[in-house]
């Protein structure tokens, strides 16, 4: 059983305290500066156990990761890996990996700059475009930096990849 207090006392012990709000009567929660995100109070009645399945589930863990390899103010060329590895109870039963290149470079269409990526070497994935003041991508007033479309590219590639895992997947299995 979790224990709530427990819970917020190792949380609290992660988050600063001005991260926090209390308000009177109200339990605490953690307060994020970009208003798209809500908290929700920890509350040990939000937690259910899995049920136990009538057969023995396949558990499918997935992800990636980036790295610029180089790069400047108008190009950026990183390189991706994402991994889905299988397993049914703990036993490890597969492994798959999608490992590929993304380069990046400035492309002016008007008075509006996108970042223009090409994949190299993936299966999953294909080339796309970012605008560069995105809202939703954007580091305060400025655009962001061109060296952000590598992980976009692998945030892409683990989406790709669960959406090809998942078609092959049995009721009760997870992907995590």
């Amino acid at each position: 059983m979790i224990d709530e207090k427990s819970l917020t006392s190792e949380i609290k012990n992660i988050f600063p305290a001005e991260k926090y709000e209390k308000s009177a009567g109200k339990k605490e929660r953690i307060v994020f500066s970009d208003p798209r995100y809500k908290a929700f109070t920890l509350d040990k009645r939000n937690f259910h156990p899995i049920e136990t399945a009538k057969r023995e589930r396949n558990i499918c863990f997935i992800d990636g990761s980036n790295v610029e390899i180089m790069g400047g103010s108008n190009f950026s060329l990183a390189m991706i890996r994402v991994s889905a590895v299988f397993f049914q109870g703990n036993r490890h039963i597969d492994t798959k990996k999608d490992e590929f290149f993304a380069l990046s470079n400035v492309k002016v269409d008007g008075d509006k700059i996108f970042y223009s990526t090409k994949i190299i070497g993936s299966q999953i994935i294909r080339d796309f475009s970012l605008y560069s003041f995105d809202e939703t991508m954007k580091e305060g007033l400025f655009r962001f930096r061109i060296s952000k479309s590598g992980e976009c590219a692998r945030k892409y590639a683990e989406l790709a990849m669960a959406e090809k895992i998942i078609c092959n997947m049995k009721k009760d299995d997870f992907i995590v």
